[in-house]
């Protein structure tokens, strides 16, 4: 236990910004992408959510095809720093 005992117990008691992970996936977004309507999700989430769903958006009756997501390069920015600094909580799922 000791030191890595330690460490792991800080970094579990940590948690992911709400923000930075997806709704569809509940995980730290990698590949983070707008949708037209605005909303954030991970590239790969949203494009098997509207491939099973006729290209509606979640929650929306609009339809939506994969050429229009938009990369969020800030964001991503953000999560790669935020896991620069916290790498034990992408594999535990972001808290």
């Amino acid at each position: 236990e000791g030191l890595l005992g330690s460490l792991l117990s800080r970094e579990e008691r940590r948690t992911a910004p709400s923000g930075i992970v997806c709704r569809l996936s509940r995980r730290i977004m990698l590949d983070p992408v707008c949708t037209p309507s605005g909303e954030t999700y991970e590239r790969s989430a949203i494009e098997r959510f509207l491939q099973e769903n006729e290209g509606r958006e979640p929650g929306g009756s609009r339809k939506v095809s994969s050429e229009l997501l938009v990369p969020n390069v800030a964001l991503k920015a953000f999560i790669d720093g935020f896991l620069a600094e916290n790498p034990l909580l992408y594999d535990m799922g972001g808290g």
